[in-house]
């Protein structure tokens, strides 16, 4: 039971740092210099997430 809901909960965040990701890259103006702050630890969580979503 507490297993399903940690798979859920990973793939949850999975989903939403996935869709923040592509909202930032979505700009128009896209500087990278700006955007890498809001970019680089979403990321990372994406990075991490997926590893522990493989596991």
């Amino acid at each position: 039971m507490i297993n399903q809901l940690i798979r859920w909960l990973l793939l949850c965040i999975l989903v939403v740092s996935s869709l923040s990701l592509l909202a930032v890259y979505q700009f128009h103006d896209y500087i990278g210099e700006v955007h890498s702050a809001r970019a680089l630890p979403l990321a990372v969580v994406i990075g991490l997430t997926s590893i522990a979503v493989a596991i």
